[in-house]
């Protein structure tokens, strides 16, 4: 009797992947089959975890009379299909083994040099990693409120659910950031103990630090503030797909105008330039005995001693302060990275 197969909406695939793999489901010795809805996942046991079922809406069904699937790597099945497309071997050398997938709209860096191949490599990949749109990242991030610069080179609709560690983020991938190397930290906001706490996050974007925590934290109120529109309708959206309508409660404009209605137990400052110049909003807000997480861009060689000078200067002789951890999340640019700072502040 063959196993049944995990139809996943195409929308969470990525996600719903990742984790059966994570757990040894994954029939390996068959094709993952995908169309433009769905994606048709071969296991090796109908026992799959209510809670994973529940989270990607997947459906079981009997499995499906495939090829075996020949134990390569979906950056070969792309080398390969793209080979029987025409392209050369010095073509398929700069095909990039690594990319990023937000949802179901895949993000690439692409050489120039392919460039009159990109609708049929763009395609490709597409077909290969089941994605329904492709986006070309040039690398660069513009203006205070980071926009990708990218290009969209296959499909149309480029707004998708991403689902990390059961967080549910609806964004535009073409126009708003979702860096995964920020995964570390808002995992690390999912396990923080804010029970019965009052949490202001002060950069809230669509939601990267707010929903972890609101979800799984279980703080008594999350006040976000969000001064982008755009952003700030993807939180308002995010808040209802993850059900936390009654615990976030969002702010549309400057943070600097915010009052919140009492004092807050815990700050998130997860804004990477001239951080520093919104610590004196924060600590009016903070009570005394409060944490602040506090992050910036650094130069290597300044950290930790900037961003904790900073932090001092700002508490001046009203605050004692308490470093409780520093760390590194990830390289911003050569020479320079993004750093984080928790930090406690009573009252003197």
């Amino acid at each position: 009797m063959s196993m049944p197969d995990a139809v996943v909406p195409a929308r969470v695939a990525a996600a719903a992947l990742e984790e059966l793999f994570a757990l040894n489901l994954v029939n390996r010795n068959l094709r993952i089959e995908r169309d433009d809805r769905f994606v048709r996942v071969p296991l090796i046991t109908s026992e799959i975890p209510a809670d994973i079922i529940t989270r990607y809406d997947i459906r079981l069904e009997e499995g499906a009379h495939r090829c075996r699937a020949g134990r390569i790597t979906p950056f070969e099945a792309v080398k390969e299909r793209l080979m029987r497309l025409g392209l050369s071997q010095e073509q398929i050398s700069l095909l990039p083994d690594k990319w990023e997938m937000i949802g179901d709209v895949l993000v690439l860096k692409l050489d120039d040099r392919l460039s009159g191949m990109i609708d049929t490599i763009a395609s490709s990949y597409a077909q290969i990693l089941g994605a329904k749109s492709v986006l070309r990242d040039f690398g660069n991030i513009h203006g205070e409120e980071r926009h990708p610069d990218v290009e969209l080179i296959f499909g149309h609709d480029t707004e998708t659910v991403h689902v990390e560690n059961g967080i549910r983020y609806c964004l535009d991938a073409a126009r708003i950031m979702f860096s995964s190397g920020n995964i570390d930290e808002r995992i690390r906001m999912a396990d923080m103990d804010c029970e019965g706490e009052k949490v202001l996050d002060m950069f809230a974007g669509i939601g990267y630090f707010s929903l972890p925590i609101a979800v799984y934290a279980m703080p008594s109120k999350v006040y976000a503030c969000e001064i982008r529109e755009l952003s700030y309708r993807y939180l308002l959206k995010n808040i209802s797909l993850n059900k936390v309508e009654g615990r976030v409660v969002p702010f549309l404009g400057d943070n600097r105008e915010f009052e919140p209605p009492e004092p807050m137990d815990l700050i998130i400052m997860g804004y990477l330039k001239d951080t520093h110049r919104f610590l004196p909003k924060a600590l009016s807000c903070l009570r005394s005995g409060g944490r602040i997480i506090y992050h910036e861009n650094c130069p290597n060689e300044l950290f930790p001693e900037r961003p904790i000078r900073r932090l001092e200067e700002a508490a001046g002789d009203r605050w004692k302060m308490e470093v409780m951890s520093k760390r590194v999340v990830k390289s911003f640019a050569p020479g320079v990275s993004h750093i984080v700072i928790d930090a406690r502040f009573t009252e003197s």
